[in-house]
């Protein structure tokens, strides 16, 4: 990952100045971890969210509603592709490397998966994401 901007995600998660919300990149209660380094993006690109309808609870980003547009993982030096056991996994999720899953035995934690406390794990605020970021990608 791009060590600069790794840099600017972890100060933003620590910021308090993002609401958290779940399932979603962004909604009108706020922003996901992933959804605040789409903003960061968003801010420096010069690129808006756009909301459908009104509506529709979810803004999308580079037409994406619930998982990192290539362009901001490219942008943030996040690997497209990930290898998940026998197979690559590749929905644009961002995996944390060595937290392995109870469930399946293999490398799948994702900060999607920590965000919204599904999928076996409890959910973690920003700073725990932040620490999380800061330590282990």
């Amino acid at each position: 990952m791009n060590q600069d901007i790794k840099k600017e995600w972890i100060k933003a998660l620590r910021s308090g100045k993002y609401k958290q919300t779940t399932a979603a990149l962004k909604n009108k209660q706020g922003l996901c971890c992933l959804g605040v380094l789409c903003e960061i993006f968003s801010e420096e690109k010069d690129i808006p969210w756009s909301w459908e309808d009104e509506e529709n609870d979810d803004a999308s980003f580079i037409y994406e509603t619930g998982i990192l547009p290539v362009e901001v993982l490219d942008w943030a030096g996040l690997p497209r592709e990930v290898p998940v056991g026998n197979f690559t996994h590749c929905n644009n999720q961002v995996i944390i490397p060595g937290r392995i899953h109870p469930d399946t035995g293999v490398e799948q934690i994702s900060l999607t998966m920590l965000n919204d406390g599904c999928a076996g794990q409890s959910k973690h605020n920003f700073n725990e994401i932040a620490d999380i970021i800061e330590k282990e990608l």
